[in-house]
């Protein structure tokens, strides 16, 4: 019997062997495009994790100087944390 002719069943579904071989590679471009994105996502957070960083010492060196406007913000926002300024 030649290998092409067996049938696999699955969730009542039938399968040829190269109707399974198409199914695999399906699901391993799947597998490795899921991969990418993962990937994709953790540069993503890196980037940001630097970006937020840089603002935290930015924010850092304003607090440590005597800035009017600035530390009239930082007060009316601790009165009120909800309000935009």
């Amino acid at each position: 019997m030649c290998h092409s002719h067996r049938w696999v069943t699955n969730h009542s579904k039938l399968y040829s062997i190269g109707g399974l071989v198409k199914v695999v590679h399906y699901k391993t471009l799947m597998i490795k495009a899921l991969r990418l994105g993962h990937l994709n996502d953790a540069r993503n957070l890196i980037g940001k994790e630097g970006v937020i960083d840089v603002h935290k010492q930015m924010l850092l060196a304003l607090s440590m100087q005597c800035i009017p406007r600035i530390d009239h913000v930082l007060h009316m926002h601790q009165e009120n944390p909800k309000k935009t300024y």
